[in-house]
């Protein structure tokens, strides 16, 4: 399979959290870990790169075609590397192609009308991204499927949360408008999705009971989430501090206990 020496660093310092999280899969399947996280930052960078929708949408549209082309794709060593990950771990391309569709609403700045569609929204992109990423790690059981998605879902729950400041800088706005309308400012509004956020964990930490943690790479994203999720809680969502600084030197020693232990 085509090198992902490329693309260590882009994950590193495009998505270090998930780049911690996959130093703790094992070493036979780190490398195709980070290929698809390096596709998932590829496909994020072109929504909020690409200034105009239209070439936004060509380029999503590029990636439809080489990656549904029925062959290695050519030419381009990511798609290559993707497609080849496809094949090894038997991941339905369906579900791949999926990860570009969820993204072409986010061309034209798009703002989820509901909570419940902020919330499928999540579903759609990081839980979907962490399903991929179980089947990655030879997860089958359907219920630990199951628990991969609800964890990318309350990953991006908390991924709105932190990024705010980063998209009302760019014109965007993650937050439900229906929400919006009837709050009387943000704090309170992201006050809510992260309510959403701790019943999810709390349905998470209960499927959690009693497992082994063979999918720890993914559910070390939990970890991350409830001590991001926590401290903009105690900061009260003022927007000047949504932005939560990316993973410390005790985050880590968090990561390296909950991987131990298997507590998440």
């Amino acid at each position: 399979m085509t090198s992902i020496t490329p693309w260590v660093d882009e994950v590193r310092q495009g998505d270090r959290d998930r780049f911690l999280c996959a130093q703790f899969a094992p070493f036979s399947a780190r490398d195709d870990l980070l290929v698809l996280y390096a596709f998932n930052l590829e496909l994020a960078n072109i929504v909020y790169l690409v200034r105009e929708p239209m070439l936004a949408e060509m380029r999503l549209q590029w990636w439809r075609d080489v990656l549904s082309g029925g062959g290695t794709p050519t030419g381009n060593p990511l798609a290559a590397a993707v497609f080849g990950i496809g094949a090894k771990h038997k991941l339905p391309m369906n579900d791949i192609l999926a990860l570009i569709d969820a993204r072409q609403k986010e061309t034209r700045s798009w703002q989820p009308q509901t909570l419940a569609e902020l919330e499928k929204h999540g579903r759609e992109t990081a839980g979907r991204l962490s399903v991929l990423a179980a089947k990655i790690l030879n997860v089958d059981d359907p219920e630990r499927i199951s628990v991969a998605e609800k964890v990318g879902t309350v990953w991006a729950l908390v991924g709105y949360l932190r990024s705010y400041p980063f998209h009302k800088s760019m014109g965007r706005s993650y937050m439900p408008r229906d929400l919006c309308d009837v709050e009387q400012n943000i704090p309170q509004v992201m006050s809510r999705v992260a309510e959403l956020a701790q019943e999810r964990i709390v349905d998470i930490d209960k499927a959690l009971a009693n497992d082994p943690g063979k999918n720890k790479a993914v559910l070390l994203q939990l970890t991350l989430g409830k001590r991001y999720l926590a401290r903009m809680i105690n900061g009260g969502f003022g927007i000047d501090r949504a932005q939560v600084d990316r993973a410390g030197a005790r985050d880590l020693l968090m990561l390296l206990k909950a991987s131990v232990f298997c507590k998440f």
